[in-house]
């Protein structure tokens, strides 16, 4: 698979991800990698990489929509993405991305593969506040977890482990907006960034 210039810990996640009947991810302030629009993953890269290229740039966001192409697959797996409304409020790389990316998670929000749920603001204090939480489930049944804080990620199997992740997980989704709540709070959100006016001529 391609992957993402990413530090070692994050490798075999990916290497997981590529294989997993089922992804469930829960992301507190930015949009989930596979969610990602190319402009806001280069608004991403852009602030997280000052020094790159034009070009190191481009492989950084062709790497990262290289992993999308698993929920284009004949068969793809079952994703479940939790988003803290942070993530729909920060204005990364402006109005125009950002309602050009919350516009493409409307169509995903809910279908045989996909579901969306945003926790709100108004949900008070949840189990996971802060970074990032994946749970990947391979043909076999078993669940590896990847869990990512600010400046490192940790991957569990054990089965404590794992299973106390699924269950704040589980938690996080009865804390969680249902699916048709979680579009109307995105949709009323991207209409909150004004589409870009063309430049007059």
């Amino acid at each position: 698979m391609k992957r993402e210039h990413t530090p070692r810990r994050f490798d075999h996640c990916l290497e997981l991800e590529a294989r997993a009947t089922r992804i469930q991810e829960f992301s507190a302030t930015v949009m989930p990698g596979l969610l990602q629009t190319p402009s806001y993953m280069r608004a991403l890269f852009r602030k997280g990489h000052p020094g790159a290229s034009t070009k190191e740039i481009d492989s950084l966001v062709g790497a990262r929509l290289g992993r999308q192409e698993v929920l284009r697959s004949d068969t793809p797996p079952d994703a479940w993405s939790i988003i803290g409304e942070a993530a729909l409020r920060q204005a990364v790389g402006g109005a125009g991305v950002m309602r050009e990316q919350l516009a493409a998670l409307l169509p995903l929000a809910e279908t045989r593969h996909t579901t969306i749920q945003v926790v709100a603001f108004k949900a008070g204090a949840c189990t996971l506040m802060s970074g990032t939480l994946i749970l990947l489930t391979l043909p076999d049944n078993s669940t590896t977890v990847y869990q990512e804080g600010p400046r490192n990620g940790e991957i569990f199997d054990d089965r404590e482990t794992v299973m106390q992740r699924v269950r704040e997980y589980d938690l996080m989704k009865a804390s969680a907006l249902p699916p048709q709540e979680s579009w109307a709070l995105i949709k009323a959100t991207m209409e909150t960034y004004e589409p870009c006016e063309s430049p007059r001529t």
